[in-house]
This record gives structure tokens, C-alpha cells and sequence, in this order.
């Protein structure tokens, strides 16, 4: 199994950024990112099916 790339903080950042997360807040040196995931509601069908 290859090695993890060591890359910063901030590159994480922007990369998670790029694959759709978004900053919530910032305290202090911890950053909190979150990532919406729209669902459709179809309460009268079976996911999968």
C-alpha cells in the first residue's frame, strides 16, 4: 500500500473546498467544514428499488 501525499492544513482545505464543502466556523486552530447532501423526498417509494 503506497504512502498518504503529506500536504498542509491549508491545501486540505481547499480540496475539501473543491469537493463541495463549505466552512461553518472557525475557532481558533480547529476549522469546521460541512457538506449539504440534498435528498429527494419520496416517502411513497423504497430507496434501491
Amino acid at each position: 500500500m503506497s504512502k498518504l501525499p503529506v500536504i498542509s492544513g491549508h491545501e486540505c482545505v481547499k480540496a475539501l473546498e473543491k469537493a463541495g464543502f463549505y466552512l461553518k466556523r472557525r475557532e481558533s486552530s480547529h476549522i469546521v467544514l460541512r457538506r449539504t447532501i440534498p435528498l429527494p423526498s419520496l416517502w411513497s417509494r423504497t430507496i434501491g428499488n
